[in-house]
């Protein structure tokens, strides 16, 4: 990072000799940054970047998009002092409060300074950031340039723009195998659907003329935000104007129903709120997507009303495998702080190691890999270590290849579904079920939640945890009974084939299941209660998730009169 100093004082000499470097030693336009330009007397750091557009806006005129951020900001310890770790409410409400309060005298002094200057003409766009104590600005070189001697602001960084990812080619895998891989169905038949809890997404939006979940929109005047400048929507309404079609995708995972004649979606009774982060052509930038959490911490904008979600779905990446990016750690920090559970796709840049990705590497994201119908991970889901602190990554596996869900909405249902693959998809696997697990009992906290389905996961590959699998393959069933939501499951009877009595068919059931043969969805979900035996502790079958061989052997000697239990 350079420091700009006397950056358009100098601005008449400055041209004079990066007139003649660019005819004499064009190389030697960055030396002449830090050279010329540098002083140890600014108080802010200046990206490079901010440094190049500067000079650039000095000479013809153009405003420049920038965030300021400020000294200060509270800590997780700082912001939960003197708050009941047991009321949601007041920890929300007072932790709104006081990231509002954070370096106020600070912020609200620079953004009479930023008025002033709408006024002047040296600013175009101002977008207080209080969620991570900045602020957001379009305005002229010269009013960033004495910005950055304040003492108060601690960095000046690019607005970057982001681009959403291309979408992965999926092949069609039939039914709801992905409905009945996480085990969500226990819960329904308890009761647990979701009511009571509201899940929100950051993505492109979401089409709610589609049946599956448009009723579900929770419909307040706060509940529907558009992150990027201008707002093309009137009255806060959320528009049927999502080309790109991801958003849509993603809702129909988290809150679909079965109108279509299948499910589609995890937890189908829960209300929804979206902030549509990127714009139709697929473009959104730093001050959006931070935008869009501060939203989510607060809707409506009023602290004392609790219409945060419970839930934040983001089916996105920075698509910077292997690296690490913390821009929006403070975001995902605050959201968790104050109870919100925050779950990110853990990028389609496998199979690699070293692929993790933000945000979803970033302290306290729950990052979803992918897996296919035959419980493998995909080819293309993001693996680990983590590149923030060489931790495990991803932190759970969903479904994610050959996916069923909702699509834009054509007028028909017979045109109004499609099949997708990526880590996107496995997302709002983890979103939905941690929403059934609030609906189950609303005084779980988010980490208790995470805590369950990181300890009930099904483990696949090397011994858990790992960098591909991660803690295992999501099972909100197997959390639920972790959590005492569920009473533990019975002894499994090795009656693959659920008629009564154990025959040879039991076991060809199992081995079909094993070995990926088995097609029938109701007959695998019979298969994987009861014909789950093996391992076998003090002769009596311990489930571990998965029907493996070792399950055909341990059931074809039970069959046989080897063994019995």
């Amino acid at each position: 990072m350079f420091r700009i100093s006397r950056l358009i004082s100098r601005e008449k000499r400055s041209d004079r000799i990066l007139n003649w470097l660019k005819k004499v030693v064009p190389c030697s336009i960055s030396i002449v940054f830090v050279i010329v330009f540098a002083s140890p007397s600014r108080a802010a750091k200046v990206d490079s970047e901010v440094a190049g557009s500067l000079l650039r806006a000095s000479s013809s005129g153009t405003g420049v998009r920038v965030i300021l951020k400020f000294k200060g900001g509270g800590t997780p310890g700082e912001l939960l002092a003197d708050i009941p770790n047991e009321d949601r409410g007041k920890r929300l409400t007072k932790i709104v409060q006081r990231l509002r309060e954070s370096s106020g005298s600070a912020r609200r002094e620079i953004e009479r300074r930023l008025e002033k200057g709408m006024v002047e003409g040296t600013v175009s766009e101002i977008r207080p950031l209080w969620v991570v104590n900045a602020v957001a600005i379009e305005a002229s070189a010269e009013l960033i340039e004495e910005l950055s001697t304040r003492t108060d602001v601690e960095e000046i960084i690019p607005d970057k723009v982001l681009r959403l990812a291309a979408p992965l080619p999926s092949a069609v895998v039939p039914g709801t195998w992905n409905i009945d891989r996480i085990g969500v169905r226990s819960l329904w038949g308890a009761g647990f659907r979701g009511d009571g809890v509201v899940v929100a997404t950051l993505d492109t939006g979401a089409d709610i003329r589609h049946p599956e979940f448009g009723n579900k929109w929770r419909g307040g005047a706060a509940d529907w935000f558009v992150a990027y400048s201008p707002d093309p929507l009137p009255h806060g309404i959320p528009s049927d104007d999502d080309p790109n079609g991801h958003g849509t995708r993603v809702m129909g995972l988290l809150v679909g129903g079965d109108i279509g004649g299948a499910p589609t979606g995890i937890a189908p009774e829960a209300k929804w709120i979206a902030a549509k982060v990127f714009s139709n052509s697929g473009e959104s930038s730093y001050s959006a997507i931070h935008a869009a959490f501060q939203w989510a911490l607060d809707p409506d904008g009023d602290p004392a009303t609790l219409d945060a979600p419970d839930v934040v779905n983001c089916s996105w990446d920075l698509e910077n495998p292997g690296g690490y990016l913390a821009e929006f750690e403070p975001d995902i920090r605050n959201l968790k702080t104050a109870g919100i559970a925050v779950v990110f796709a853990a990028g389609n840049s496998g199979p690699a190691s070293s692929t993790s990705t933000s945000p979803g590497n970033n302290p306290g994201a729950l990052a979803i890999g992918a897996i296919g119908s035959d419980d493998l991970v995909a080819g293309f889901s993001s693996r680990g270590p983590s590149s923030s602190d060489g931790s495990v990554y991803p932190s759970l596996v969903a479904p994610g290849v050959g996916i069923r869900t909702t699509d834009l909405w054509f007028g028909s249902l017979a045109t109004s579904y499609t099949t997708v693959s990526g880590t996107s998809y496995s997302a709002p696997h983890a979103a939905g079920s941690l929403a059934l697990l609030f609906s189950a009992d609303p005084a779980l906290t988010a980490d208790q939640a995470e805590g369950a389905l990181k300890q009930a996961a099904i483990d696949f590959g090397q011994a858990a945890p790992d960098n591909s699998y991660g803690y295992g393959l999501l099972d909100v069933d197997r959390a639920a009974r972790v959590l005492g939501i569920l009473p533990p499951l019975p002894v499994p009877d090795g009656d693959a084939d659920g008629d009564g009595i154990l025959t040879i068919g039991d076991v060809l059931a199992v081995l079909r299941t094993a070995v990926g043969a088995n097609i029938d969805v109701n007959l695998t979900t019979t298969v994987r209660t009861n014909g789950d035996v093996a391992p076998l502790i003090n002769g009596v079958p311990a489930p571990d998730g998965k029907i493996t061989i070792a399950d055909v052997l341990t059931l074809l000697h039970r069959y046989v009169g080897a063994i019995s239990w």
